[in-house]
């Protein structure tokens, strides 16, 4: 048996090797990285914890509605933030 199968098979059995990357439907993300969601999911994924596939996921930001200001809605065909809802107002109504 040669010194690196020997190596190689002790390792496997006593060190868990450290997966770099998440995977999120499909898409790899490097661990302490951040990637937009698929189109339609709007949300920012990053990958917290590569060994366990663990994420966390940044949504889009509450507003009160105003209603001087048109509101425009999610729109799932743009990446996050950009799929975000959000107002426009007049300039004399901020």
């Amino acid at each position: 048996m040669e010194l690196l199968d020997l190596f190689s098979r002790f390792s496997d059995k006593y060190f868990k090797v450290k997966d770099e990357y998440c995977t999120y439907e499909g898409i790899k993300i490097k661990e302490e990285e951040s990637v937009p969601a698929p189109l339609g999911q709007c949300m920012m994924v990053t990958c917290f914890n590569a060994a366990e596939n663990h994420f966390s996921f940044r949504i889009c930001k509450n507003f009160v509605d105003n209603p001087d200001c048109k509101k425009i809605d999610f729109d799932t065909s743009k990446l996050y933030p950009d799929c975000c809802p959000r107002q426009i107002c007049d300039s004399e109504n901020n």
